[in-house]
């Protein structure tokens, strides 16, 4: 007997192998959500691990452990974590934790990775039967200046945060500049006709001086950053300062200059005005342009910074008490 297949038969079964096959897509996607899912919560215990063993390690080097001490106890930290109901041990390929310890640095740091493999649920139906997951952080130990000896910062003044809008540091502040990189202390004004004024659109630094003092190699008084006030001497008087540390090699290629840090827009009227130091720091000097008042240079941490009074430049690489009066506290925190 002859049988015939209808049209309606046809869609039918169309209709059922599309309907078997967004199941099966569903349950597809529905697996892989929960693999996902899993790994997230892997992912995010490990680096609630991480960012608790790399502060143990710092607060060793706050306490002058060494770098054995640091990395020995931001282990034991990581280790003593349970993630996903199986303990953090170093025992690879499984799970592998790396310590890696600088002490040279400033600020010094310790950095904690964490790889664990993990096993998928319904992905290594897929031919995916593992997943790697790895968590990083690094804790910074600093310690910044609180005053400074008299007699060891030039007088020379640079804007920490004022983004001028040309010059040779166009669209650039100094804040947004790491020690070893190259940055120009722009001190010319608008025409560079020798007058004096620092630029509001090019400049970022200013000359200074000591509140009631004529000297113009060094400042005399102690500094209390946050609170110490330097003076701008106006320009005429700048003219004639400018000249003088150039003429008398009180600046020069070679030194390493100790300058303070303002904020807000370098002066540039007729008038004295008084800045609060809110920090210092070193550059290292590459190349000076007398006639455009431009000074070249490597920013260097002015923890580094070492020198005897009654020298302007300060040169070294360990810190001594003859630049550092006081030290600011330690600070131990999560940089990465």
């Amino acid at each position: 007997m002859l049988r015939f297949h209808t049209r309606e038969s046809s869609n039918g079964m169309f209709l059922s192998v599309l309907y078997a096959f967004a199941f099966l897509s569903v349950l597809v996607l529905s697996s892989l959500a929960v693999d996902i899912t899993h790994r997230v919560a892997v992912q995010d215990g490990l680096q609630h691990a991480v960012d608790a063993a790399a502060l143990a390690g710092a607060q060793q080097l706050i306490n002058n452990g060494s770098a054995q001490t640091a990395k020995s106890a931001a282990v034991s930290i990581a280790t003593a974590n349970t993630v996903d109901n199986i303990a953090i041990t170093d025992n690879p390929p499984a799970t592998a934790v790396a310590v890696s310890v600088n002490t040279t640095a400033n600020p010094k740091t310790v950095t904690v990775t964490v790889q664990r493999t993990m096993i998928n649920l319904f992905a290594s139906l897929l031919n995916h039967p593992t997943s790697q997951v790895t968590a990083s952080a690094t804790a910074s130990a600093s310690q910044g200046l609180s005053t400074v000896n008299p007699n060891q910062v030039g007088t020379i003044a640079v804007s920490l945060d004022y983004v001028p809008s040309s010059g040779p540091e166009q669209n650039q502040a100094l804040q947004t500049i790491t020690a070893g990189q190259s940055f120009t202390i722009d001190l010319a004004n608008n025409d560079n006709s020798g007058q004096g004024n620092c630029n509001q659109k090019e400049a970022n630094g200013c000359l200074i001086r000591s509140i009631g003092s004529s000297d113009i190699s060094t400042l005399s008084s102690s500094l209390s950053l946050g609170s110490t006030q330097v003076q701008y001497p106006g320009s005429n008087a700048g003219v004639a300062q400018w000249t003088s540390l150039i003429n008398n090699g009180i600046i020069q290629v070679g030194d390493t200059l100790a300058m303070v840090l303002v904020t807000g827009t370098p002066p540039g009227s007729q008038q004295t005005q008084n800045l609060t130091v809110v920090g210092v720091c070193g550059l290292n000097i590459t190349s000076l342009n007398s006639s455009k008042k431009l000074i070249t240079g490597t920013i260097q941490d002015p923890i580094t910074l070492s020198g005897q009074g009654g020298s302007a430049p300060s040169t070294g690489s360990t810190t001594t008490d003859t630049f550092i009066s006081t030290n600011a506290p330690w600070q131990c925190v999560l940089t990465q």
